[in-house]
Formats: structure tokens, sequence, C-alpha cells
């Protein structure tokens, strides 16, 4: 087995619907910024912006990229830098996170 060349980022981030249409602008510009940001990412592959409207409130907000990761420890540190700055951006924008009632 040869090396990995790319590995898929696909997370996805609900927000309450009385989220503005202008903080949703500011989080997708922060979130693709972000994923620009790190080496790692194959930048002609990011994708950032509202998936739907999910059946019990939210507004979905997805986030994709594939990135360069050779090994196991490298993937984890990608995955928790990109976690950690887009949490940072949730609580500088001030949004709400929708938690799905079941």
């Amino acid at each position: 087995m040869g090396a990995r060349r790319s590995v898929v980022f696909d997370a996805t981030i609900s927000l309450i619907v009385t989220t503005t249409p202008d903080q949703i602008e500011q989080f997708c510009a922060a979130a693709e910024a972000i994923l620009y940001e790190q080496k790692e990412t194959r930048k002609n592959s990011v994708q950032v912006g509202i998936s739907n409207v999910t059946p019990s409130g939210g507004i979905a907000i997805r986030i994709h990229s594939l990135f360069k990761a050779p090994d196991g420890q490298t993937e984890q540190e990608y995955r928790h830098r990109v976690f950690f700055a887009v949490t940072k951006q949730i609580e500088a924008l001030k949004l709400s996170l929708h938690a799905a009632r079941g």
C-alpha cells in the first residue's frame, strides 16, 4: 500500500433560523479562509455554503475540502486545527448553534 493522497474533510454546522443573511455570509467567508490558510488543504477542493434547512428548523452550513495527510497524526492535527478555528469564528460572530430535538 502506498501513501494516501488526500483525505476528505466534511462537516455540517447547524445554525438557528434567526441567523441573519449577513451573519451567514460572514461565517461562510471565515470558514473558507480557515481552509485556505491550512497548508495541507487542496485549494481547488474548498466548498463552503448553505446546504439546506434541516427538518427541525436549523440552517445547515456545509464545510468541505480535501487535504493532504500522509498519516493519521497529520489528519487529526488538521481536523483539530480546523474545528478549533471554526469554533472561534462561531463565538466571534456570536452565532447560535441549532440543536435538533429528538
